[in-house]
């Protein structure tokens, strides 16, 4: 059994998590959720949580008198220790932009808890000044493994968050086999890519299509790892292409083969592939290569044209 632990910030933060905690809900034999409030008013989250049919676990009611950031995340960072604690976590789900989230997910990562992150509207933090709810967003994106568009009520971006989730629980869960198998336990492709996927950061289309739209890309670039052939007949707007077999050459600092765009180990990179196996075993390649920020996105191109997303 998963525990995945639910950390409620506002009333916002509810409507937004609702259609992923109902469909964890339904694996309730396989994910356990704990749904946790934080709050100065704590009741009042309650009630509204279950107005709209969720319920509230555990409260860590913050004092009125919590006003700045420094105590809100002081108090929120005291009061979940015990939590994590009391019961192993595997993950942390958490919405917003507030203090109290920012507090959530840093104290699941001190204790190597992975985080989930479920965005605000990026409306929330615009305009011309920089605000607390952007440094709190990037302080947040930072110390989360899975980044999950703003579902907006909607069941099926719940169903496909919660999937998401799934599949990341169950790769960090899987055991490796040994790297020198003796002859009767020859590994096949299905374990690389679980020991794959335990190792990189799976992003689900619709985060990479936010991003894709987003300005300047927020810094990343879409690398399509795909045949020659597959990316010809359609890819991601603006993606490069590396296929798989020569992304090691590619990306060699001293193959007389490398490509000049790959000797930057600071680019933020967006790998897919056919359905999010390739991808996830060429970016476990690159991080093993020195790159820090590169990701894989789930489902692959398949996701990506049956959402009807863009395409060259």
């Amino acid at each position: 059994m998963k525990r995945v632990l639910c950390l409620f910030t506002t009333r916002p933060a509810i409507v937004e998590l609702t259609p992923v905690l109902r469909a964890l809900d339904a694996r309730r034999e396989r994910i356990a959720t704990r749904h946790v409030a934080a709050s100065p008013r704590a009741e009042l989250l309650q009630l509204f949580a279950r107005d709209v049919g969720m319920r509230v676990d555990h409260d860590l009611p913050l004092a009125e008198t919590c006003q700045s950031a420094a105590e809100i995340v002081s108090s929120v960072l005291a009061s979940l220790d015990p939590l994590f604690e009391s019961e192993p976590i595997q993950l942390l789900l958490v919405q917003g932009e507030t203090s109290a989230a920012l507090a959530g997910a840093l104290g699941a990562f001190l204790r190597g808890i992975p985080v989930a992150y479920l965005e605000a509207d990026a409306s929330v933090r615009a305009g011309a000044q920089p605000s607390p709810e952007a440094f709190h967003h990037r302080l947040i994106a930072h110390l989360a493994s899975l980044h999950f568009a703003p579902t907006q009520g909607s069941g099926d971006s719940g169903e496909r968050i919660a999937d998401a989730l799934e599949r990341f629980l169950a790769a960090r869960s899987a055991r490796a086999r040994d790297a020198d198998p003796s002859p009767g336990a020859a590994r096949s492709l299905a374990d690389f890519v679980a020991a794959a996927k335990q190792c990189v950061v799976e992003i689900p289309p619709e985060e990479a299509r936010r991003i894709l739209d987003a300005p300047d890309r927020e810094g990343w670039s879409f690398v399509d790892v795909r045949e020659p052939d597959e990316y010809a007949e359609g890819h991601v707007p603006g993606a490069r292409s590396f296929p798989r077999g020569f992304l090691e050459v590619r990306a060699d600092l001293e193959h007389y083969k490398r490509d000049a765009w790959l000797a930057d180990r600071s680019r933020k990179l967006i790998l897919y592939c056919g359905g999010g196996h390739r991808s996830a075993l060429a970016a476990q390649t690159l991080r093993q290569m020195g790159f820090q920020r590169v990701v894989s996105m789930s489902e692959g191109w398949t996701g990506w044209t049956q959402r009807d997303y863009p395409q060259e």
